[in-house]
């Protein structure tokens, strides 16, 4: 069956024949909860790139069980994982520099592509695509990017066959209790790639992060900002936008 995403992109301008998903977030760890998103952005897209944005703040240190600090190279890790595991060929995965995940997605557009349509891969989780909905006006006017809708390529939350949702913080605060990580990670993976993934997670640093005042805090679930009042400045190469700024809360 044809999904909304395709009807969009087939309105699409001729030229625009890639379409590029971006999927970004903290990921501390990832779950099947973010797997589920990348896979369904990965059916409808070209390519998928993950990126995992890079909060250096004392805040946003997210420590395990063991005492370990979750590092994004770590979290890149798991991901590669994943994907091998669940064959996902074109998705790829990449550290940010940013601290912003939506930073680390606008960031991505305008150093990297051009002549494409693009999908800023959203949770419908908490009303969080309601956050991006003036994202696409700051695209009408650049004749490279066709940004599709994010209201309407927002994707459902994950559900399990038994309703449970196991977030990050499950598994970080579980990682002392091998046999009941397993059983939270997703569910192709075997026993080697499940001991990897706990092994990944037991050897990272316990030093804490130096604290950076200027970097926005991201609440790790929802993978946004967390202040009401944040804003994001985009550096983009179009005039138009170059002083551009969007709102992650848009209450207008």
């Amino acid at each position: 069956m044809q999904t909304y995403i395709k009807y969009l992109l087939e309105s699409a301008e001729e030229s625009f024949k890639k379409t590029v998903a971006l999927v970004a977030g903290s990921y501390k760890p990832p779950t099947m909860g973010h797997l589920y998103m990348v896979q369904y952005y990965a059916e409808q897209a070209d390519e998928v790139i993950v990126l995992i944005s890079a909060p250096k703040s004392a805040k946003s240190v997210r420590k395990t069980a063991l005492g370990t600090i979750i590092t994004p190279e770590m979290s890149k890790q798991i991901w590669e994982i994943y994907l091998k595991k669940y064959g996902l060929k074109n998705v790829t995965v990449e550290v940010s520099s940013e601290a912003s995940p939506i930073t680390a997605m606008f960031k991505y557009v305008d150093d990297n592509l051009k002549k494409v349509n693009v999908i800023f891969g959203v949770s419908k989780k908490g009303g969080d695509e309601a956050r991006f909905k003036s994202a696409t006006r700051y695209y009408e006017d650049n004749p490279d990017i066709n940004l599709l809708d994010p209201i309407e390529t927002a994707v459902d939350p994950y559900k399990s066959e038994d309703g449970k949702a196991v977030s990050a913080t499950d598994i970080r605060d579980n990682l002392d209790k091998p046999d009941v990580v397993k059983t939270m990670l997703p569910d192709k993976l075997g026993p080697s790639e499940i001991k990897k993934v706990i092994e990944i997670l037991s050897s990272g640093p316990k030093e804490s992060i130096e604290e950076d005042d200027e970097e926005q805090e991201v609440d790790e679930e929802s993978m946004e900002p967390v202040d009401e009042t944040e804003c994001i400045h985009l550096n983009i190469n179009d005039d138009v936008l170059k002083t551009a700024i969007i709102r992650a809360y848009n209450t207008n």
